[in-house]
């Protein structure tokens, strides 16, 4: 009854894809001309190195969310902390009602102070819960998984950047393998934590939580420069 109950807003989108086929009409092509020279523009922005980077933050996000969530907070708060599961519902609510509130906030901040500065914090963060969680006692338990929500609340800002640096005619292939980067990361993050045994599982979350770091660390220092 609960799965039903939690399942059903999953549903909603159906019903509103009428009002938005009606709100987002198909654009009318562009002439011939002007979408060359819009690729031709795009295609000077390009650069592989940020790219990369951003598939990398897209994947280190995945990972830090899907093994936290999935494993270590049910896991080592039922078994270190003797949590049950209303205080782990708690915690994961917490995690996810953070991330809620701070969603809007952080993409309106990203367009005025740039998408890497936003997107580092959010890194950092999200590191810095990663190893509170996998790492830390119970009070550091808790702070790791506000930080856990604070820090996704950048989640889509990979894929803004990817998007500025890919031609028109490449956006929809690039898309796609990110997303596949993705949720194979989602995929991996509570397999690996749950095969490596209890010392594998941390010495895993602080790879996780440190890649978070050092990556906001790479996103931040050039922009305070």
């Amino acid at each position: 009854m609960s799965l039903l109950v939690a399942s059903t807003p999953a549903l909603l989108p159906l019903l509103v894809i009428p009002a938005l086929r009606r709100a987002f009409p198909e654009a009318p092509p562009r002439p011939a001309g002007a979408t060359a020279a819009g690729e031709g523009m795009s295609r000077q922005r390009e650069d592989t190195g940020v790219i990369a980077l951003m598939f990398g933050a897209g994947m280190v996000f995945a990972l830090a969310w899907s093994a936290v969530s999935g494993f270590v907070i049910p896991i080592r708060g039922t078994r270190e902390f003797g949590l049950t599961r209303t205080g782990i519902s708690w915690l994961l609510g917490m995690a996810q009602a953070l991330d809620l509130i701070a969603l809007i906030p952080v993409g309106r901040l990203a367009d005025r102070v740039g998408h890497g500065l936003m997107l580092g914090v959010s890194s950092v963060l999200l590191g810095l819960g990663v190893l509170g969680v996998g790492l830390g006692p119970f009070p550091l338990f808790a702070v790791g998984c506000a930080c856990l929500g604070l820090g996704l609340a950048g989640w889509m800002l990979p894929l803004g950047v990817i998007r500025d640096h890919t031609s028109a005619g490449r956006l929809a292939w690039r898309t796609g393998l990110y997303r596949v980067g993705v949720d194979s990361a989602i995929f991996l993050g509570p397999l690996f934590a749950g095969t490596l045994g209890p010392t594998g599982e941390s010495v895993l979350l602080a790879i996780i939580g440190g890649a978070a770091v050092a990556l906001g660390a790479r996103l931040v220092v050039p922009q305070l420069r």
